[in-house]
């Protein structure tokens, strides 16, 4: 039954979308959203690969609650242990399934920072820290860029961990919404957290912009990167390769794994 509700909501989502005019489409499935996650349908027990559990909440325009049964969390970490008292960054954290994780190998002396700019993945986010009873994650209402500032979030629906702000989000959102923009080093200044381990990142084609709002982090805190890339197939593989460059030039070394989607880890060269 939850599958036929989702699919018979993914089929309204993609006919206000094709048929109605922009405008109007975009107050319409702004309205779909928020009704659509305004209250979860249901909660599933997961458990990573790993043998680690969580509970997720499950909603209406969500085909499973933890997108890619978790594997996605898992490459994330294939070159990276996390350990009790660590500090991870999680931009594009919807909906919350490596925050989760991560947040419980770092244990209470450890911290997450979280950046999610759509409004909807947000609070799905933050429903399911709640609901694993997890005091420390710290969630941004804003996207990481190269500058502060705000942009049209393109916004795509059931495919939520498609929402950006780069070129992938302009090739899929159905709708846009405002969204704050920030750098990850001004909000790990503010924050004044420990020694960064890891930054994870899926910000959908933003990934360079990203990047170069980390470079103090990158150079004074050396930290390890796990960067789904987006390769654009029509320019050759620009984004990865764009990503590359900021990590040569910071004097970092990484490979790409393209299987199952480019994954790019970097260390700091020594």
């Amino acid at each position: 039954m939850r599958y036929l509700i989702y699919r018979f909501l993914a089929g309204v989502e993609h006919a206000v979308a094709r048929y109605l005019p922009a405008p109007l489409s975009r107050v319409v499935l702004r309205v779909l959203y928020w009704a659509a996650y305004a209250a979860p349908i249901g909660v599933e027990r997961f458990t990573y690969p790993d043998g680690t559990t969580a509970k997720f909440l499950h909603y209406l325009l969500m085909s499973q609650p933890v997108p890619g049964g978790g594997a996605e969390t898992m490459r994330y970490l294939a070159q990276c242990h996390l350990g009790d008292g660590d500090v991870v960054v999680d931009a594009g954290a919807w909906p919350g399934d490596f925050a989760v994780y991560a947040a419980r190998k770092v244990g209470r002396r450890g911290h997450v920072v979280c950046f999610e700019p759509n409004p909807f993945n947000r609070r799905v986010l933050k429903n399911n820290l709640r609901l694993n009873g997890l005091k420390n994650v710290t969630v941004r209402p804003c996207g990481v860029w190269s500058s502060a500032g705000s942009v049209d979030l393109h916004v795509a629906g059931k495919h939520s961990s498609l929402d950006s702000v780069g070129s992938v989000g302009r090739r899929s959102g159905l709708c846009r919404v405002k969204a704050s923009l920030t750098t990850i080093d001004d909000e790990l200044e503010q924050l004044g957290l420990g020694k960064v381990v890891l930054v994870k990142m899926d910000v959908e084609g933003a990934e360079a912009e990203a990047l170069k709002g980390c470079r103090r982090l990158m150079q004074s805190g050396s930290p390890g990167f796990a960067i789904s890339c987006h390769d654009d197939p029509s320019d050759n593989g620009r984004i990865s390769e764009s990503v590359a460059r900021i990590f040569e030039e910071a004097g970092y070394t990484y490979t790409v794994e393209r299987v199952g989607g480019s994954m790019l880890y970097a260390r700091r060269a020594y």
